[in-house]
């Protein structure tokens, strides 16, 4: 959460949602042997059933047990696609989500928060969540007050208050301002340790956007939506097309099927969404624990194996990104997300690595094949 723009993860994940929710989905199933694909299914997402209450509640410390760990600084808000489901290792099948984050899990609230209500989300120095608007309180459901600790975010699509990152949009309007009178205690910034202390300006300047066209990408980026999504080569939905269209102006529509084609792996779009995942994955305490096995591949081989990362696909094609974080909550991830999560780490220990996309032209569509190879320099002759 130490980025300039948090709403950002917000308007992102209202994106996701409204590109699955009520929508039938086409999913492969994994083979036995996780290295192939099994049956194609469908089925309906009903955003309507998901009930926060249900999550177990976890801190991002306990996630990260035994890993290099930042108290403020490594406080995450996962994407929701990684909030609604999960690989379950034991059954091999797509299961719900069963853990979230305080924080998570009062996105998920405002997520289903009534029309014509103004909620904002609030994150104190205790690491709970709540979900408030200028009359109400809620942890988990439950409407009370007082906060466990002090606000050091308000926050929700449109405006935030975050002293930490230099934010305060309580001028935009009264209900920022009036939550943030009634619930601030004076003490707005967590403490910070002597090294968060050296990041943070640094963090400030890396994640500002400076206009609605960085905004833009940066949403597509955090909601990990392409163009086109399954394996019929539909397009997402208006929105999205559109909100791709904006990120690539200088590009004529009649040559979006080339940069963008009809699938949803292998073009432009997939290859900007994997990237900025691959350089926020350098921030992760999983790549930090990673890298610090040593250049011996197999032992990051084995290591990464073991803290239960596999192959699975829990949406659908052009659904399935995730950080390398999301992936160890999930156990998800198609060949890309394993390809960029391992690329993050050599990236870290200086080691020469390659991720090679294949796609090939044929009757004027796009037939995909494509290899996603890590290959390390110094094995090679």
């Amino acid at each position: 959460m130490a980025v300039k723009h948090p709403e950002v993860y917000l308007q992102a994940d209202r994106v996701f949602l409204e590109s699955i929710d009520g929508i039938t989905l086409d999913q492969r199933v994994p083979a036995k042997d996780s290295l192939s694909f099994g049956f194609l299914y469908f089925t309906t997402f009903n955003f309507k059933v998901i009930d926060p209450s249900r999550y177990e509640i976890v801190s991002c410390r306990e996630i990260y047990r035994g890993m290099p760990y930042l108290p403020t600084l490594d406080q995450r808000a996962f994407s929701l696609s990684s909030m609604l489901k999960r690989f379950d290792n034991v059954r091999g099948s797509v299961a719900s989500q069963n853990r979230a984050t305080q924080l998570n899990a009062a996105i998920l609230r405002y997520l289903r928060s009534f029309p014509g209500r103004d909620p904002y989300i609030i994150l104190t120095d205790s690491d709970t969540a709540y979900v408030a608007d200028e009359v109400t309180l809620s942890v988990q459901g439950t409407v009370g007050e007082p906060l466990d600790g002090s606000p050091i975010l308000v926050f929700n699509e449109g405006s935030v208050w975050y002293p930490l990152m230099g934010r305060d949009d309580t001028a935009k309007g009264p209900s920022l301002r009036a939550i943030v009178d009634r619930y601030s205690r004076g003490q707005n910034t967590s403490v910070l340790t002597e090294f968060e202390v050296t990041l943070i300006r640094t963090l400030e300047t890396a994640t500002a956007l400076k206009d609605e066209y960085e905004v833009n990408l940066a949403v597509l980026a955090a909601s990990k939506i392409s163009c086109y999504y399954g394996y019929a080569n539909r397009y997402v939905n208006e929105a999205v097309l559109d909100r791709w269209k904006r990120a690539l102006p200088r590009v004529p529509n009649d040559r979006l099927q080339t940069v963008i084609p009809p699938h949803p792996a292998g073009g432009v779009d997939d290859a900007i969404i994997c990237e900025i995942t691959r350089h926020a994955n350098y921030l992760s305490p999983i790549t930090a624990y990673l890298a610090s096995q040593g250049k011996d591949m197999s032992r990051i081989s084995h290591t990464y194996r073991q803290l239960g990362f596999r192959w699975s696909c829990i949406w659908t094609l052009g659904m399935e990104s995730y950080t390398i974080d999301e992936s160890f909550l999930t156990s998800g991830g198609l060949c890309q997300v394993h390809a960029y999560n391992i690329a993050s780490v050599l990236d870290l220990l200086g080691e020469d690595n390659y991720i090679i996309h294949e796609y090939a032209l044929e009757s004027q569509l796009i037939k995909l094949t494509i290899f996603r190879v890590i290959m390390w320099c110094s094995q090679m002759e």
